[in-house]
């Protein structure tokens, strides 16, 4: 059978319209993620300053002129001369020391040399106020230990404790003199050198077996006497 052109032409028109109608699939268009990376906060923690170290007595020295306690950071937490009040001093020295004295009544004469005294013993340091026969102030110290009750340090010049040996000590010290002829009793720390031998006042140091054993400060060199 022959088609006709008319035929032919409608056959194309609806093979255009079947091809319209078939559905597209669309092409995705891609979504972008922005992706942010969070800037992390610093939190600042302060640092607590460090707690300030408690000062304590860490050495007394003894000298000629003064007793003084120093502290474990070099302060000096204390320093009395002799020509103040013997109890004003013990209570100075005792608040450094933070211990409290042994109080004890000296009994004496008060008509003689030896009046009645009070002696404030820390261990093995005292203040004896008023001082021995041959003390020259308002009161004594004596020393006859290398520490006090409560573990402080005594010393003298040059770092020198009771114990120490005699040659040592005398090379430590420097100049000093012999008294009486007795090299183991001599004085040192002489705040008066140009005074004659008899009045000079210093500080006394006596040694037995070549071992200090007793410091004394301030005496008459001249003069080393006892009330005993």
């Amino acid at each position: 059978m022959k088609l006709s052109t008319r035929a032919t032409v409608i056959a194309g028109v609806l093979l255009l319209g079947l091809t319209g109608c078939v559905p597209t699939t669309p092409t995705p268009t891609p979504t972008t993620t922005s992706s942010t990376t969070p800037t992390p906060t610093l939190t600042s923690t302060p640092s607590a300053d460090p707690e300030e170290a408690e000062v304590t007595a860490a050495v007394v020295v003894m000298t000629a002129s003064t007793l003084s306690v120093f502290g474990t950071d070099g302060s000096t937490l204390a320093s009395v001369t002799y020509e103040m009040d013997g109890a004003a001093a013990a209570a100075q020295i005792a608040e450094a020391l933070d211990e409290e004295p042994v109080v004890t009544p000296v009994p004496g004469d008060v008509e003689s040399p030896c009046p009645p005294a009070t002696s404030y013993e820390f261990g093995g340091l005292q203040l004896r106020s008023p001082g021995s026969l041959w003390a020259t102030a308002s009161y004594e110290v004596i020393v006859t230990a290398a520490s006090t009750s409560g573990g402080i340090g005594i010393e003298t010049l040059a770092g020198q404790q009771i114990g120490a040996t005699q040659s040592s000590f005398q090379t430590a010290i420097g100049e000093f003199m012999v008294l009486y002829e007795d090299p183991n009793r001599i004085g040192f720390d002489v705040l008066n050198p140009e005074a004659h031998e008899w009045d000079r006042i210093g500080a006394y140091a006596e040694f037995s077996g070549g071992t200090l054993v007793y410091l004394a400060a301030p005496n008459r060199l001249g003069f080393i006497g006892s009330c005993a």
